[in-house]
């Protein structure tokens, strides 16, 4: 039996939200978590993670593809319905402001680092904006790319 009462852990028995905790003087503190493996054979693991605390960024400017140029967006999905779900989350990634990837670094990732699949679509863009902007006509169904 461990004894948790007055110590500031806890074990997770079901799905929650994982809320911020602060120090003393209100600051926030980077979530950790143990995670313990016990294995039949009588292997057993036991690992500790902290979550990256990030730094504060200004968004990216809008125009990052220089004058007169283009970056070359591209996205697959094995169904019509992934590629719409795929374009829903990289739109969310861009809107959300701790994200200030750069449009260059964005196509580059979508170009290099994914597999290609039997459903796709792309764009020719100027602007992360000008990418949102096409994404969300994509999701609607009003933009084909």
């Amino acid at each position: 039996y461990i004894q948790l009462d007055g110590s500031p852990f806890r074990i997770v028995r079901a799905c929650e939200p994982w809320e911020r905790a602060t120090d003393e003087h209100g600051a926030p503190v980077p979530r950790r978590a143990g995670v313990s493996s016990f294995g039949f054979g009588g292997a057993n693991c036991h690992v500790v993670l902290e979550e990256y605390p990030g730094r504060e960024q200004e968004a990216a400017p809008d125009l990052e593809a220089p004058e007169g140029r283009r970056a070359a967006v591209p996205l697959s999905a094995r169904t019509e319905r992934e590629l719409r779900e795929r374009a829903r989350d990289l739109l969310a990634h861009l809107e959300d402001a701790r994200h200030t990837d750069s449009l260059r670094s964005i196509a580059w990732t979508l170009q290099t680092g994914r597999e290609a699949m039997a459903e796709r679509v792309g764009w020719a863009v100027a602007s992360r904006g000008e990418l949102m902007s096409r994404l969300r006509e994509f999701i609607s169904g009003s933009g084909d790319g």
